[in-house]
């Protein structure tokens, strides 16, 4: 399952980071993202922290490219957000 970026809120700390549109979310602290509910609730299992690692590719015209990102989660819930698709679901998550 792939959770594809659709949007990312405008001066988040998620936009600082280098999170856009098109990136797919493939794991949250080395832990596989494989279903609708994983990420959300990899985020929340992991909100006591000040910051996790997640990998995402950034699909190329001719390849995809893996890179890891560090993202804060302390900051204000309306800032936070990260828009993904799942098939035709479309889930919130929570990172800054």
């Amino acid at each position: 399952m792939e959770f594809v970026v659709t949007s990312v809120a405008a001066g988040s700390n998620a936009d600082s980071a280098g999170f856009r549109p098109g990136m797919v979310i493939s794991s949250i602290e080395n832990t596989s993202v494989i279903s609708a509910q994983s990420l959300p609730t990899e985020l929340t299992r992991r909100s006591q922290k000040s910051r996790v690692l997640l990998l995402v590719q950034i699909p190329r015209t001719d390849s995809v490219v893996s890179r890891f990102i560090s993202v804060s989660l302390n900051e204000s819930a309306e800032r936070r957000k990260i828009h993904t698709e799942s098939g035709s679901s479309v889930a919130v998550c929570l990172i800054s």
